[in-house]
């Protein structure tokens, strides 16, 4: 018999000497977060045989998907990688996928790459690594990365402590009567060769839903644990990550929580979190979760909650070794809605914050992305979203093609569904009925166009398939460039093929 999973036991891999951290931040993240639009560019990556064929899946044979499904997703600082957590009780095991985009940038937005009309990606975007992170706290939860660093979460609920257990009277492991949960750290400078890092967060006693990791001003870690009770705020020994954590968190109750006038006095119910820097110090923290307690099975809307975490003064002093984190004041300062369908994603399941460093805005500080994905597998895909604000530049000025990019937007003003070109190879479109964007036909579909292209480029748009009927021909001036209503320039401005003209 084969293995059951070809996977890697975190217990037997090499041992980091030190976390290798790069501190990430956004100028202004309140900006950011509202730029984000609430239509997702659909991805999806192979499962590349690394998965038992039912496991992960929503077959009958893996108890109509109750057994295991995603719980987290982090895209990595190497920018072309993916870590996704899973939950496996049958087997036991907690789980991390590592995913490598190979057909996807570096830097700046992926884009979809499910845009031809059998909706697969490419075979370079597929798991290229499982880590099996602990047998029996096999619950892995929201996770978060700070530079290289990941953080997961994984928790042992006892049998008869989840409601899914009371529902299918389904036989959970028994490891004892007890919850306990444990918070580990990979070290991915390396992503397809995993390190782990000796500190851990060990919970005796709770569990561990989720983790949130940053820097504080004071140079010192912290790691936010979220459990049913609040968060429990883990500070670091000393400025070095490797000196490990203290045991005692400082514990922050979810009735303490503040809001903006028009924003809900709510904290609860996340599957993850995330801390997001600004470049000024300050700290946000954003939380996503579905609003059924019954999701996907019974629909909920898809929310990401901002929260503004104000700290003491004492946070920006040296730490000594009694000091705890001091008790912060939470606020919600802003909320969105963001759009799941067609199986693409659910924030009850697996979901992300990610500061892109390629942004040129403003002091060259990051542009704030989401990525979120459905709870299983399907047809051998890891089906996600990439949630963002329009498209920036990431240089003033492009010389090249493929430093170039293309949006097109189905309404005027850049609204509605829209598809992103990038890289040389994406740009030739000979039957627009022949892709498919977030979830439907595009043919006849262009009305608004955003682009960066190298000075005097033309890429032409057609009225017809096979780039017949010429309509318009977009001109590079090397910066941004946009039309918001193709109409205004052409009468007839149904856009059926596209490639760049001599």
């Amino acid at each position: 018999m084969p293995p059951r999973y070809d996977l890697t036991q975190f217990a037997d891999l090499p041992v980091a000497t030190s976390g290798i951290i790069d501190d990430t931040s956004v100028d202004h993240v309140e900006a950011e977060f509202a730029r984000l639009r609430g239509r997702g560019e659909y991805l999806a990556a192979h499962d590349g045989g690394r998965i038992d064929p039912w496991r992960y899946t929503w077959h009958n044979l893996n108890n109509n998907g109750s057994e295991n499904h995603f719980q987290g997703m982090q895209r990595l600082a190497s920018g072309k990688f993916l870590a996704i957590s899973g939950g496996d009780w049958r087997t036991s095991t907690s789980h991390v996928f590592i995913v490598r985009m190979g057909s996807r940038p570096k830097r700046g937005p992926w884009a979809s790459n499910t845009t031809a009309k059998d909706k697969r990606p490419p075979d370079g975007d597929r798991i290229v690594g499982v880590v099996g992170i602990d047998g029996q706290m096999w619950h892995a939860g929201g996770m978060d990365v700070l530079g290289n660093v990941l953080a997961v979460p994984v928790e042992y609920p006892p049998p008869g402590s989840l409601p899914l257990r009371r529902l299918a009277n389904l036989q959970l492991p028994n490891h004892g009567a007890r919850a306990r949960s444990r918070v580990v750290f990979l070290d991915l400078s390396n992503p397809e060769s995993p390190k782990r890092l000796r500190p851990t967060i060990d919970r005796a006693r709770s569990k561990a839903t989720a983790v949130a990791l940053t820097r504080l001003p004071n140079r010192y870690y912290v790691a936010a644990v979220l459990s049913a009770r609040g968060l429990d705020f883990y500070l670091t020994n000393t400025r070095s990550f490797s000196s490990g954590f203290r045991a005692r968190p400082t514990t922050w109750l979810p009735h303490h929580v503040r809001a903006l006038e028009g924003e809900q006095r709510d904290f609860g119910g996340y599957q993850t979190i995330n801390f997001v820097s600004q470049s000024d110090g300050r700290l946000y923290l954003i939380g996503f979760r579905n609003t059924s307690p019954m999701a996907p099975t019974i629909g909920g809307d898809n929310n990401a909650d901002l929260f503004a975490i104000d700290l003491p003064d004492s946070a920006r002093a040296p730490a000594n070794a009694t000091d705890s984190v001091p008790m912060p004041t939470i606020t919600r300062v802003a909320s969105r809605q963001l759009q799941c369908k067609h199986r693409q994603c659910n924030m009850a399941a697996a979901a992300g914050a990610y500061v892109d460093q390629g942004q040129a805005r403003g002091q060259g500080r990051g542009q704030l992305m989401v990525y979120a994905a459905y709870h299983w597998r399907h047809s051998g895909l890891i089906r996600f979203n990439e949630f963002r604000g329009l498209t920036q530049a990431y240089k003033r000025q492009v010389s090249r093609i493929k430093d170039g990019w293309i949006e097109l937007f189905e309404k005027k003003f850049f609204d509605g569904r829209f598809l992103t070109l990038r890289g040389s190879d994406a740009f030739e479109i000979a039957d627009f009925g022949e892709m498919r964007v977030q979830g439907s036909g595009f043919d006849n579909k262009v009305r608004s166009v955003r682009f960066q292209l190298p000075i005097g480029a033309r890429y032409r748009l057609f009225r017809r398939t096979d780039f017949k009927a010429k309509i318009i021909d977009l001109i590079g001036t090397g910066g941004v460039s946009e039309i918001a209503d193709l109409r205004e320039h052409v009468e007839n401005a149904d856009v059926s093929s596209a490639r760049f003209h001599p």
